[in-house]
């Protein structure tokens, strides 16, 4: 079938009105396990108990749901018609998807079971099911909430039995009303698990109809949940647009009245920073401030709080009948040993290009350590002041050095941050800007980012504690360009004279991911061939705690990203 004819199935709707009854809550779900090649555990069960938790639901929450096993090409498009017929204006469409998936220049496409003939991307391309189009046919129907939960990678099903094999799939920029919801982040794979379901889809059974809860907190908590399950190793993310308030599992209960009252209580956590997580008697319920209503009464109760670069904090508190019990916990920074070299604005430079213009502008930083699993020493450098901007890039490319980037004309302001770079986009224009200036330019190493953004090492952020109000261009910082790019140097510098070291994109080093961040050398050494390299520093779309210190990511090569750059290094 050809690349065209499969879209254009795809996006056809039902005809046969007569056997597509709307509904104004309708899911498309599909679990593919059985495949030519690279077969899965989970996903049919996963599928099945996602579909009993929707079906089983309370009217008028209830689901009407399209259940899909094992899905060749031709059956997966049968069953999206199906679902996009069954859509009802103003209502909710929900689809979830376990199994394989590959990503292929920015879009993602999910594999039918029939994939032995499946040998290349290009090949998914033309046989797999495109996710964006397929969001846009939900999005078509008019619902007033579209909501798609992948519980795939990017894969290599020949090679792996994970469910990712190199990273995870491209973003899709949701639209007003719409969240997409993805099991594992950018550079991490998403795990099977070894019980009954995957972690992703274990939380979500959990949390999804969680009563009282909006999809930001249920989403928020599947992350947490599955960070925890996986010790770190799997970092569920989400992107969503304005959303209306939407419980899918309805309206919290009411607290009883007159007697049964006084058998229950409530609890009303607060943790400082609000940046803590809250955790009562083992499960997590939150940051910041919590309140927690309907809880067995007369009870002892263990709240503890906790937050990376601080002592975790803990009280063993009496849950009160008929009253609520208000819980403070103050978290207090663990005493770590300060840069060895005083922290100050060091001398600058800016180096002539051959050709016209002049490279971006450094700044030499000093030599001295950092404590980590061990003191590693940091030799002298010089790093940008700023990372590398669209008008910096565009004189490689007018070279003819780099390769020009997928971002529209309009959207290349020239004091933006340059974004859609790969790790090898990056390494080409620090070789270009070498040959242009005579001095050896490269990408920091990881070590080295982490001593230059931090300056001190004494507090979550390089400025202190607590995120404050627009100090950073990250989600939730408070800053005007909430929500987009904003052009270099639009916040204070830190104490080495760097700026954006906190949020606004991502930044590539030179290194390759090691989950021990002890075992890195902050020597710059040879480009080693690895599957991932690490990248620091938080992004405009990602969270306060994306910026801080103890903060790391990783990525493959070649991922192009709307919230990834980087900044180079040199010598001194």
């Amino acid at each position: 079938m050809s690349k065209s004819l499969r879209y254009v199935l795809l996006l056809s709707i039902c005809w046969l009105a007569a056997s597509c009854e709307a509904a104004e809550r309708m899911a498309l779900v599909i679990g593919n396990a059985a495949y030519d090649s690279g077969p899965l555990r989970n996903p049919r069960n996963d599928a099945d108990d996602i579909a009993a938790l929707l079906r089983g639901l309370p009217e008028p929450l209830r689901f009407q749901v399209v259940l899909g096993h094992d899905l060749k090409q031709a059956q997966m498009i049968g069953k999206v018609k199906e679902f996009r017929a069954g859509l009802q204006p103003g209502g909710i469409g929900l689809i979830f998807y376990a199994g394989h998936a590959v990503e292929y220049q920015a879009r993602n496409y999910l594999l039918p079971v029939d994939n032995g003939s499946i040998h290349s991307v290009e090949d998914a391309q033309l046989q797999g099911i495109d996710v964006k189009a397929l969001v846009e046919q939900m999005e078509s129907a008019g619902p007033r909430l579209s909501l798609v939960i992948l519980d795939a990678c990017r894969d290599n099903p020949t090679l792996s039995r994970q469910r990712s094999a190199s990273r995870g799939l491209a973003r899709i920029d949701a639209r007003q009303g719409t969240l997409i919801a993805y099991a594992a982040s950018e550079g991490m794979t998403a795990a099977e698990g070894e019980g009954r379901n995957s972690p992703y889809t274990a939380a979500l059974l959990k949390l999804l109809v969680e009563p009282g809860l909006e999809l930001s907190q249920v989403f928020n908590r599947v992350g947490a949940e599955v960070a925890r399950a996986t010790a770190g190793g799997q970092i569920p993310w989400y992107s969503s647009s304005p959303l209306p308030v939407v419980l899918l599992g309805g309206e919290a209960k009411t607290r009883p009245t007159a007697g049964a009252a006084s058998e229950l209580g409530e609890l009303w956590l607060r943790v400082e920073p609000q940046a803590g997580e809250l955790y009562v008697d083992g499960g997590f319920v939150g940051t910041g401030a919590q309140t927690l209503a309907d809880l067995p009464a007369n009870v002892n109760s263990r709240i503890e709080a906790r937050l990376a670069g601080y002592q975790p904090a803990e009280k063993i508190v009496f849950v009160k009948p008929g009253a609520p019990t208000a819980v403070l916990l103050r978290l207090q920074p663990l005493e770590q040993p300060v840069v060895r070299e005083p922290a100050q604005p060091q001398r600058h430079f800016q180096d002539p290009l051959h050709s016209t213009g002049f490279g971006p502008v450094m700044q030499r930083i000093p030599a001295g350590s950092i404590e980590l699993e061990q003191t590693v020493a940091v030799g002298a450098f010089s790093i940008a002041e700023t990372e590398v901007s669209f008008a910096d890039y565009q004189l490689c490319v007018d070279a003819g050095a780099c390769a020009d980037p997928p971002v529209a004309r309009s959207q290349r302001q020239s004091d933006l941050p340059v974004t859609q770079v790969s790790w090898d986009d990056a390494r080409r224009y620090s070789t270009w800007l070498g040959k242009e200036t005579g001095r050896k330019y490269r990408l920091p190493t990881e070590i080295e980012w982490l001593y230059a953004a931090f300056p001190g090492r004494q507090t979550v952020y390089w400025w202190g504690n607590d995120v404050g109000q627009a100090r950073a261009n990250c989600k939730g910082c408070g800053s005007r360009f909430e929500g987009r790019l904003a052009p270099v140097k639009s916040f204070a510098p830190n104490d080495f004279g760097l700026y954006d070291t906190a949020g606004n994109v991502w930044e590539w080093t030179q290194d390759c991911f090691r989950v021990q961040l002890g075992l890195v050398s902050a020597v710059a050494s040879g480009l080693d061939r690895c599957p991932s390299r690490a990248r620091r520093g938080g992004a405009w779309n990602s969270g306060p705690a994306s910026m801080s210190e103890s903060a790391r990511a990783q990525a493959a090569p070649d991922l192009r990203s709307g919230d990834l750059g980087f900044r180079v290094a040199a010598d001194p």
